[in-house]
């Protein structure tokens, strides 16, 4: 990985912690892309109970992300999107052939090959998988490493709370004129139908305070979470010695 563009390992005494488990060995992701270097700014994984898995994956998607692009008014003015980023609108975005390039490089040599480790490792199927998506940029600073463009919304906060309701905190996408209500911002629409229709959500306003500084809610946020009862004996197949 990287950290502002400077070479970054996992730690030795991390990386023992996690032998140590004995449940999974760890195994490392390529983040030499990013400017900022962690792995939830490409991926997460949401609870799903219709899954075999419980779960699913959600992962960035750059093809996707300018298909989404392309199904919008090129005119939608993006005033925030033009102070951060300085394209003042989905046109802009979308006709950016340079930026355009980029993207599809860090889909070939990035997105591609670590939806493949992931695959490999946890033993997903196609089903476990959604793809959503996703543009990023080379941000001042960083030099050609990438930053989200679009607020990255895998970069969430998940809650569970104990009547089994989970609700999903992820950044507000602002792919909308000002003014217009939250809930009929386009992105929010298509990301919300991708994911399991059991989740919940409250978009945050992270855009000047995370999203500008080169994170986003799950940057900025964390909870505390409750063990299950006797998880040690639940878990125990996981253990192989």
């Amino acid at each position: 990985g990287t950290l502002y563009g400077l070479p970054a390992v996992p730690a030795r005494e991390l990386t023992d912690i996690f032998y140590a488990q004995e449940v999974q060995a760890p195994f490392v992701l390529d983040t030499s892309f990013l400017c900022v270097g962690h792995v939830d700014e490409f991926f997460t994984f949401v609870p799903d109970p219709s899954s075999e898995k419980g779960f699913k994956l959600v992962y960035s998607d750059v093809d996707l992300g300018y298909e989404f692009i392309e199904s919008l008014d090129p005119a939608i003015p993006l005033q925030r999107y033009d102070y951060v980023h300085g394209l003042g609108s989905v046109g802009e975005i979308a006709n950016d052939t340079g930026l355009r390039a980029y993207n599809e490089e860090i889909q070939q040599y990035y997105l591609d090959p670590n939806l493949d480790i992931l695959i490999a490792e946890l033993g997903l199927e196609e089903e476990d998988i959604i793809l959503f998506p996703a543009l990023f940029e080379p941000p001042p600073g960083c030099g050609d490493y990438a930053a989200a463009l679009i607020p990255c919304t895998a970069n969430l906060q998940l809650y569970s709370f104990p009547d089994g309701r989970t609700v999903l905190l992820p950044p507000d996408p602002f792919l909308r004129p000002e003014g217009t209500i939250t809930a009929l911002d386009p992105f929010i629409l298509e990301f919300e139908s991708l994911l399991p229709d059991t989740l919940e959500y409250v978009w945050i306003d992270d855009f000047y305070s995370y999203h500008y500084g080169l994170g986003e809610v799950h940057c900025g946020t964390n909870v505390t979470r409750t063990p299950s009862v006797d998880w040690w004996t639940e878990a125990r197949h996981l253990i192989t010695d």
